[in-house]
């Protein structure tokens, strides 16, 4: 049996610029580019892991939502999509808060500033 390990970005856009409730929430598979702030976006992490085939997937979900919930809570919103395994996924250290990447930015009252990552261009 093949196994296939990726690590997948959703970002939840649920509220409007005046912070009331979207009529359409939009789901992203990318990490907000102002991932940051700490009062507009809650981090949560999950692994679902399923068989198809002869190949087990192992997704690392990586979820950013503007709403606060705990975990459970925050999965449910999406949970159809964290079946969806997109291949290569995105790097590990670029899917929390670990490193900033090159279109992000970053404000001094979000806390000290983490490492730029460095993509090895050989894999990218």
């Amino acid at each position: 049996m093949n196994t296939v390990e990726v690590h997948n970005v959703y970002t939840l856009y649920e509220l409007n610029e005046d912070g009331s409730a979207a009529q359409t929430p939009i789901l992203a598979y990318f990490r907000p580019q102002d991932w940051g702030n700490p009062s507009r976006w809650h981090y949560h992490q999950c692994r679902v892991e399923f068989c198809y085939f002869d190949t087990t997937y192992i997704n690392n979900c990586h979820l950013w939502q503007q709403v606060k919930r705990n975990s459970p809570e925050a999965f449910q919103y999406i949970a159809p999509q964290l079946f969806m395994v997109f291949m290569p996924g995105t790097p590990q250290q670029l899917a929390g808060r670990e490193f900033l990447e090159g279109d992000d930015f970053w404000h001094s009252e979000w806390g000290e500033l983490p490492p730029y990552y460095e993509r090895d261009e050989e894999n990218y």
